[in-house]
């Protein structure tokens, strides 16, 4: 199949998760999932606060087996007006030389809202190593385009408005790479959840709510979705009859629950991504909790 009619037959979503390699030291410790996020001319990588950091964040101990700390990370760039299975691997360090953090984190509740995100440098039009073509991310929130690799749409991505209730065990979709696993080049796989819990309720007052689904370690920081199958067309953006609409982040499996006690993961509300970015709060690690 041609890179062009690849393209054509690429579900839009499907590029708007990406995989990423956390590297400490210069070795890889781990892998996650992640998305690009775009806010006032700028791009952000979204992923999970204990993902980039390596830390619970409940008490700031290591994730990793070994204790090992990521000091930066890879996510990977579409090249322009190629296959969407062809990438190349990008890195981008946590902190500069005097320790300061890139990352950004809640401005209320920092790491209690198991969100992170880092800038993008260089905006999206790094060129290949050899010059000759573009490489790009594709932001969750931005409208597809031709120019973005992919066939033009009218409609683009839409974060679910606040009108829109999702009902008890409704459906949602994860996009991510549960063990590392791509088996369709760099895309994601996407893993069905339910809702699980009163979204309006929240968890400790929180924008968070639990999903009942089976994941498994690589799919921490992937975008939710659901698929609200409807015929509505009140908005130029909605295609009837298979809207989609961006829910918010996955955290992975639900802090103290023991592994195969309660196949239930935590989500987090796309609201909290535009609240990091807009205020900008460099991140922090809060050592008093550790213990």
């Amino acid at each position: 199949m041609s890179d062009a009619a690849s393209a054509q037959a690429l579900d839009p979503w499907s590029s708007r998760a990406v995989p990423l390699r956390l590297i400490c030291r210069s070795h890889g410790i781990g892998q996650a999932t992640g998305f690009f996020w775009r806010y006032k001319g700028r791009t952000y990588l979204v992923t999970n606060w204990h993902v980039l950091l390596g830390r619970n964040p409940t008490n700031m101990q290591p994730v990793h087996a070994d204790g090992a700390l990521p000091d930066e990370f890879e996510y990977p760039r579409l090249v322009a007006g190629g296959s969407p299975d062809k990438v190349i691997w990008s890195s981008i360090g946590l902190c500069d030389a005097d320790g300061n953090a890139f990352w950004r984190q809640h401005p209320t509740h920092g790491a209690g809202i198991d969100i992170a995100v880092i800038e993008i440098p260089a905006g999206q039009n790094l060129p290949t190593p050899d010059g000759t073509r573009d490489t790009v991310v594709l932001p969750i929130n931005g409208a597809f385009t031709s120019g973005s690799m992919l066939p033009e749409h009218n409609q683009g991505p839409a974060l679910m408005p606040d009108w829109y209730r999702l009902a008890m065990g409704a459906d949602l979709f994860i996009l991510g790479f549960p063990l590392g696993l791509k088996p369709t080049g760099h895309l994601p796989i996407w893993k069905r959840a339910s809702v699980a819990t009163e979204i309006s309720m929240g968890i400790d007052g929180k924008p968070a709510f639990l999903v009942d689904t089976a994941t498994r370690e690589g799919m921490s920081g992937a975008p939710v979705i659901c698929i609200d199958r409807t015929a509505a067309t009140t908005c130029g953006w909605i295609t009837p009859g298979r809207n989609l609409f961006l829910v918010g982040v996955y955290s992975g499996r639900h802090i103290g629950a023991k592994k195969g006690e309660a196949q239930l993961g935590i989500v987090w509300h796309h609201s909290a991504i535009s609240q990091i970015v807009s205020a900008g709060v460099p991140g922090a690690i809060d050592y008093s909790k550790m213990g």
